[in-house]
């Protein structure tokens, strides 16, 4: 732990961090529990509750323009959509976001976005994925203005655009029909340094030295 912290205190990156939590407790003044029955587990933010709704937990810090957010997330089960992510710029009647999904008929990691009260999934924004229960995934989110680039275990999954503007609002962490676990969340400034694949970029993969390296 004590090395964590140092190395955490000296990487470069943290001069653009906002937030992160590694989840020894699940603080009020961070978190508000909008719907579902969210507790902390072995230092992991569990979701426990099983249903075909939206469970969520919001953060109190607020999201404005472009951001890198990388988290673990683990999914245990669920009666058959089996989806987690995240989402952004939420508001009453608009949200972005990423998740993966379990689901048995067509495992996939997707981006989505809401207009005017209505969920849309765009083709261009979801890709085929093996989704493994109970095995942890990490999950990168980059946005810069409407484009959103996924990297699932490091590697890139999906880059595409969302065609409505963004708003600033509230960022989220949620399952749907899902029991699932988040630990090591990290949200940060994304440095102009970085550049994004074009939209429609094929997926790529890491070697297995790689993704062990990343976990």
């Amino acid at each position: 732990q004590q090395v964590d912290r140092w190395m955490r205190a000296t990487d470069p990156a943290n001069q653009h961090l906002i937030t992160e939590d590694s989840f020894d407790r699940l603080g009020e003044d961070r978190w508000r529990v909008i719907n579902g029955t969210w507790e902390i587990v072995d230092r992991q933010l569990r979701q426990t509750a099983t249903s075909p709704v939206l469970s969520s937990i919001a953060s109190r810090v607020p999201l404005n323009g472009d951001f890198e957010l990388s988290l673990r997330l683990t999914i245990h089960g669920g009666e058959r959509w089996k989806s987690a992510g995240f989402a952004f710029d939420v508001t009453d009647q608009q949200r972005m976001g990423v998740y993966l999904s379990a689901y048995a008929e067509g495992a996939k990691v997707q981006v989505y976005y809401r207009a005017d009260g209505k969920d849309h999934y765009p083709a261009e924004g979801g890709t085929p994925r093996t989704v493994s229960l109970d095995r942890p995934t990490l999950l990168t989110v980059r946005v810069r203005g409407s484009q959103v680039h996924v990297l699932v275990d490091g590697a890139h999954a999906l880059s595409c655009r969302v065609p409505i503007e963004r708003k600033s609002g509230l960022w989220e962490l949620f399952t749907y029909d899902a029991q699932a676990s988040i630990d090591d969340v990290r949200l940060t400034m994304l440095p102009a340094e970085i550049d994004l694949p074009a939209p429609g970029a094929k997926p790529t993969s890491v070697s297995l030295d790689e993704a062990i390296a990343l976990r």
